[in-house]
């Protein structure tokens, strides 16, 4: 069976997949007002570019199809997914892996000229058009290591030209003669919380119906992005393009989180290791979490370790040693008065106490001991948030009475 639609691939939606395409359908269905959107959110690996596929199969079987991807391998692959969903029609790539032999073998045709690419566009039947977003970025701002589209390009001076990347100049018809690029039907921008943060970035043109039209928008992603205008004093502050505002994505159409997806089975559970080390003689955090991982038989070296630290956002707690120290002018000589013989032949006939230090979570913790040597029995202890002579006092006292006690 194909799914109920003889011209889908040979695969089965699941369960959530289908819920997750129904629900995208119903909320892109209706575009009488036109520049209609929506946001679905799948966790990673449930299956978010098969489902947009199908969904746009179902929504615009005849259309124009354009899809966003953050990266070329990712380009490849959703090619690779919206041919098995059933798009048999024209498939254009906005990028230069003309010689990619998968590409090659899905009959994706590939070119970077906005006029090319206008043209076997506008031809007639489905079409179906990916592109990296790199595509929104200018090939100067590339060359220059912008291409991640995290700033904007250039400054107010700059012309709004320099701005523009291959589907932008596409849809204006600049620098070629022919058709403009036709709005698309439907535009899937996938990992589309890439888009959101800085409207004054090169990304952000996926949101703008005036640079890349689209009758449709369905932005797809495992992680949105929530972000605030940072307060400014004096003038205005940089606008933000953040993914709980429906005027830029729409309303949420399907949300399937990761803890769901794991309680319904479709991912498998994990879990969070976390590092506790209580010596304060222990070494650098790296290095603990370096050692401790292997341990575990998992093969992480010092710096990635520390990479990761950083981009999750983690400190090391790891409590700082404190040490009290006498100098011996100042102490005088200490008798060994027991000659390092921590053995007794009774109990209560020789005694012997220690101090120790513990991290809590209201600072440290001293324990005052004096512990038997015959039966090895702490028989006194006192603990405080000092190690001072009284609660040394208070154990000495307490472990005196229980000797009173047994003789």
């Amino acid at each position: 069976m194909k799914n109920g639609d003889p011209s889908l691939g040979e695969f089965h939606l699941r369960p959530h997949q289908k819920e997750a395409v129904a629900a995208v359908v119903r909320g892109l269905s209706d575009v009488a007002g036109g520049d209609v959107r929506g946001t679905v959110v799948m966790a990673t690996g449930t299956g978010k570019t098969i489902t947009a596929a199908v969904a746009a199969h179902r929504l615009v079987p005849r259309g124009r199809c354009g899809v966003l991807v953050p990266t070329l391998d990712l380009l490849a692959q959703t090619a690779e997914a919206w041919r098995r969903a059933g798009h048999r029609g024209r498939m254009i790539a906005v990028c230069s892996l003309g010689d990619d032999p998968l590409l090659e073998a899905l009959g994706v045709r590939c070119t970077t000229d906005p006029g090319l690419l206008a043209r076997w566009v506008a031809g007639a039947g489905s079409v179906v058009v990916l592109a990296t977003y790199a595509s929104l970025v200018p090939q100067s701002a590339r060359q220059d290591g912008a291409g991640n589209g995290e700033e904007g390009v250039g400054g107010p001076q700059e012309s709004a030209r320099a701005r523009r990347g291959v589907l932008e100049r596409a849809v204006r018809g600049e620098g070629f003669t022919g058709p403009s690029l036709p709005a698309f039907d439907l535009l899937v921008v996938d990992e589309a919380h890439r888009t959101s943060g800085d409207l004054g970035k090169s990304w952000a043109a996926a949101l703008d119906q005036g640079r890349v039209p689209a009758v449709r928008r369905l932005f797809m992603t495992a992680t949105p992005r929530l972000w605030e205008t940072p307060p400014v004093s004096g003038g205005e502050g940089r606008l933000v393009a953040s993914m709980d505002d429906q005027r830029l994505y729409g309303p949420v159409l399907f949300e399937l989180e990761l803890m769901e997806a794991v309680e319904r089975g479709l991912l498998a559970r994990w879990e969070i290791d976390v590092l506790e080390i209580t010596d304060p003689q222990a070494p650098a955090p790296e290095a603990g979490a370096e050692a401790q991982l292997d341990r575990w038989g998992v093969a992480a070296g010092v710096e990635l370790v520390s990479r990761l630290m950083r981009e999750l956002g983690l400190v090391p707690c790891l409590p700082r040693s404190k040490r009290f120290t006498l100098t011996q002018a100042a102490a005088g000589p200490v008798p060994d008065l027991v000659g390092r013989d921590f053995t007794a032949d009774a109990p209560g006939e020789k005694l012997v106490g220690d101090i120790t230090y513990i991290a809590s979570g209201e600072g440290w913790l001293y324990l005052a001991t004096v512990i038997d040597c015959c039966t090895k029995e702490v028989i006194g202890y006192a603990m405080d948030d000092h190690c001072q002579t009284p609660s040394r006092s208070s154990t000495t006292t307490s472990a005196a009475g229980r000797v009173r006690g047994r003789c």
